[in-house]
């Protein structure tokens, strides 16, 4: 074989392979759990961070992925901001539309296609009856089966005011039916037909008022594993032992503002929550709290997982290597230097922590 058809095999259809290997990830939670606000944080963060560079959007891509995460962010430090602010939930205006981001994590000489799923709180609806929101559910199912990273979205506050009264609008169930789903099927990746590890990120929100003392975040930690007490009992099957990480990644999107009272409207509608600013001067003003966090867990994880692939499925990653074409090795070393575990601050993997780290 020559040289020039060596040079072409090795650099072949380089977008056309990198859309086949492509990783899928998913955020899951019920409209106004805080879903965008914890996006639009983690891509701040993340971006303000030592990473700055490391995340390309698509060009091309269905939505302007960025210029959205950066307006909503934009919006929630402004409401943060506000010298008048008295009681008023922190959020952001949620998804009304399914979006599909594409962006890529870049090496030095190589990069990885990510796709991730975003879509409205109310298709997550497994009791549906008429044929479209069927047809919704079932995409969210069909997402969730083949993301290799699931974010669990917390409305803390339904989980911790008045001994978990209003936990149910949480919607643990439905998410927990999810869950079970997408770990119990055969775990064939989307970027290949090997069997793909999982991982499951627990991402309380809204908890600047559940951490302000150890006993505090360690009230929080024990109600969550509690909450989502099946689907952690998963991890001890024996089948998803060595597959499945889990961890816990609280994120105070606001880091000043905190849950005050719930508001009634009427039983037929989930009460209202709102928000007060912190009384301690330390979180007085607008500075999210840890939301880079999930992101470079979420990140480390699939490149690990793009490694393990590419070991299974090539038969040249020596010379893959030779070439220059796998060196990632820069960028993760920048995700894990930053990655916490401190359990003061809520951080804790609960099992998988050779797939994570």
């Amino acid at each position: 074989m020559s040289v020039g058809k060596i040079f072409k095999f090795f650099f072949r259809d380089k977008k056309k392979k990198e859309e086949e290997n492509e990783l899928w990830f998913i955020t899951l939670g019920p409209s106004g759990a805080g879903k965008t606000s914890l996006l639009a944080c983690m891509h701040r963060l993340f971006e303000s961070s030592a990473l700055k560079g490391v995340l390309l959007p698509e060009a091309e891509g269905l939505n302007n992925t960025f210029q959205a995460l950066s307006e909503s962010y934009e919006k929630l430090e402004e409401m943060g901001n506000n010298n008048t602010l008295i009681s008023v939930a922190p959020l952001v205006e949620g998804t009304e539309d399914e979006r599909q981001h594409v962006f890529y994590i870049l090496g030095e000489n190589e990069r990885v296609r990510i796709r991730f799923f975003d879509y409205p709180g109310f298709w997550m609806n497994p009791y549906a009856k008429n044929p479209t929101e069927i047809d919704n559910n079932d995409r969210i199912v069909e997402y969730v089966q083949k993301s290799m990273v699931i974010f669990v979205v917390i409305n803390t506050p339904y989980l911790m005011e008045q001994g978990g009264k209003f936990k149910e609008y949480a919607k643990i169930k439905e998410i927990e039916h999810f869950l079970g789903q997408s770990i119990d099927v055969d775990q064939t990746s989307c970027a290949g037909d090997y069997e793909a590890d999982k991982l499951v990120l627990f991402v309380p929100v809204k908890c600047e008022k559940y951490m302000r003392t150890p006993e505090d975040i360690q009230s929080l930690i024990a109600t969550v594993k509690n909450n989502f007490k099946k689907t952690i009992d998963l991890a001890e099957n024996s089948t998803r032992k060595n597959r499945l990480a889990l961890a816990i990644l609280p994120v105070q999107t606001t880091g000043n503002v905190e849950f005050s009272r719930f508001e009634y409207a009427s039983e037929m509608h989930p009460p209202t929550q709102k928000y007060a600013r912190s009384g301690r001067d330390e979180f007085r003003k607008f500075k999210p709290r840890y939301a880079e966090q999930p992101f470079r867990y979420a990140m480390n994880f699939l490149l690990n997982q793009y490694n393990k692939k590419r070991e299974l499925s090539s038969k040249f990653g020596i010379l893959n290597s030779l070439f220059g074409r796998d060196n990632l090795n820069t960028v993760s070393a920048k995700i894990k230097e930053g990655m916490r575990e401190d359990i003061e601050n809520g951080f804790e993997i609960i099992c998988g922590h050779d797939l994570i780290r």
